[in-house]
């Protein structure tokens, strides 16, 4: 059930998919995600004056289901293919996420987050508010060097959410009495049919917590803000553009993308980093982005029908 796992999602998003969407069953999850292409959106986006902008939008899930495919929802497995295809292409200068999300599940937001920071020091990553980026959205939007939004965008809403239902009185009503046998107090817990204990609630609220800190460390890191002036605006509160850069959230109020296009354009930003640079400090960094490379030019060439021999074409691209 999409209520299994914790989610970095505005509050009234959530509540929308908790109405429409809480009893899809697992398999019915499983058989629409085999109809869904995992491979459909790994080009998935427009080349304007050398920028590749990707789209982000709806709730996030981790990879294609048929939660997404329901929703038109984009996917952290997506978006990333979608990033390793424009860091691989040569007509590809600079990434610009697009996004109108309220956020997504917890599962891969923080992953997607650290590669978008390992991205950045390639080709130089912006990340523009097409009216909300909250949550999970902005958590993998945040290492961005210059997020933009038109004034009325939302920014924000910094928290962890997971909902529990329980369906004991209901059980009760039309006759149902369900034994959950385990061994460890709380390989149980958080079941439907009955409700959370105070050891629960205890056990439970120390794992947002910590999932909550990850996040607040992440946006701090990706922000270059202190841990103490994110906490200030991770409080769950969504912020029109004005208290969002007071906040140090966003850095730019436009009146739409095509004038965040041009700032970024026109700005000085200096080359990407060269070979050489990248591989003498950052030789990690340097062994990642090369096999992510060559993996996606592997897979354009063999749909191209080619032999995909383009290793010495990859490590071009990252120089």
């Amino acid at each position: 059930l999409i209520t299994d796992v914790p989610w970095a999602i505005e509050a009234s998003a959530m509540d929308a998919i908790l109405a429409g969407g809480q009893m899809i069953a697992d398999k019915d999850v499983t058989a629409a995600a085999e109809r869904v292409d995992p491979g459909s959106d790994k080009k998935s986006y427009e080349i304007k004056d050398g920028t590749a902008i990707i789209p982000v939008r709806g709730a996030l899930t981790k990879e294609p289901s048929f939660f997404s495919a329901l929703f038109q929802a984009g996917t952290y497995a997506g978006i990333q293919a979608a990033v390793e295809a424009a860091l691989a292409d040569p007509a590809v200068e600079k990434i610009v996420f697009k996004v109108m999300s309220p956020g997504g599940m917890v599962p891969g937001a923080a992953e997607l987050g650290a590669y978008m920071n390992r991205a950045a020091k390639i080709k130089p990553f912006y990340a523009y508010n097409d009216g909300q980026m909250t949550s999970a959205a902005y958590w993998i939007s945040s290492p961005a060097k210059k997020i933009g939004a038109p004034r009325t965008a939302s920014t924000g809403s910094i928290g962890v959410r997971w909902t529990h239902i329980n369906e004991q009185k209901l059980n009760d009503r039309i006759g149902i009495e369900v034994t959950h046998m385990t061994a460890g107090k709380y390989k149980a817990v958080g079941n439907p049919d009955n409700p959370l204990s105070k050891d629960d609630k205890a056990y439970l609220q120390e794992r947002f917590d910590n999932l909550y800190t990850i996040f607040i460390d992440a946006v701090a890191e990706y922000r270059n803000m202190t841990t103490g002036a994110v906490l200030a605006a991770a409080d769950g509160k969504v912020f029109l553009s004005d208290q969002a850069r007071e906040n140090g959230l966003i850095d730019t109020i436009v009146s739409d993308f095509d004038e965040f296009l041009n700032q970024i354009n026109s700005n000085q930003e200096g080359p990407s980093m060269d070979y050489n640079t990248l591989k003498a400090e950052h030789p990690e960094l340097f062994a990642q982005v090369r096999n992510e490379g060559y993996s996606a030019g592997q897979a354009a060439a063999e749909s191209a029908g080619g032999s995909g021999d383009n290793t010495d074409q990859m490590i071009e691209y990252v120089g």
